[in-house]
């Protein structure tokens, strides 16, 4: 059971955390549920962690604070440049650790972790065009989230932090909305052309 002195430190704690206090403050947090939910169908694969996604943003958000939507946008370009690394050094490893259980299985004398993993290198970087496509792919990702890190940067600088810019508010979704009813369904068959009848 909790003391008198610490019921009154949990109580003044409490008055700490309140969350954003202005109005400006408030309705920009009260988006952000909204900004990943939206955002976060067009990036998180089927089978990927949404809440993972979602903690990632958050963090960014949290570090960043956006004060308008073009800083929002450098901070979702921020995020999706970091999952999308994320998510491809996933698939290196993947790639790496069955390609290694694929030499190990044709060279049993191969034990030893360094001198598999080299053979494995070798094997993936001549007879694979995937190291190098994986290595272009982690470059545009990280170019990518440091070229929006420093325009972010760039425009603090510059701009005057009293002014508030209008939101501007636009759709995430780069597909037509009736084909979303269906995650993941088929394109429609295309339509036939009428035959020409023979005169």
């Amino acid at each position: 059971m909790a003391t008198e002195r610490q019921i009154l430190a949990n109580r003044a704690n409490a008055l700490k955390s309140t969350g954003p206090r202005t109005a400006s403050g408030k309705k920009r947090s009260s988006q952000n549920a909204v900004v990943h939910s939206l955002l976060s169908s067009t990036v998180v694969l089927h089978g990927e962690s949404l809440g993972r996604y979602n903690d990632l943003a958050a963090a960014l958000i949290l570090q960043f604070q956006p004060r308008n939507s073009t800083e929002s946008f450098l901070v979702q370009t921020m995020t999706t440049a970091r999952w999308r690394l994320l998510r491809l050094w996933g698939m290196q490893t993947a790639a790496f650790q069955l390609e290694m259980a694929r030499t190990a299985e044709s060279h049993p004398s191969l034990t030893a972790g360094p001198v598999l993993a080299g053979v494995t290198f070798q094997r993936l970087a001549d007879h694979s065009r995937a190291l190098a496509l994986h290595q272009r792919l982690e470059a545009g990702y990280l170019r990518e989230f440091n070229t929006a890190l420093a325009t972010l940067n760039k425009l603090r600088k510059t701009s005057d932090p009293t002014q508030s810019l209008p939101d501007v508010h636009f759709s995430t979704e780069t597909w037509e909305s009736e084909l979303l009813n269906e995650p993941n369904s088929p394109p429609p068959p295309p339509e036939e052309s009428p035959s020409k009848s023979a005169p």
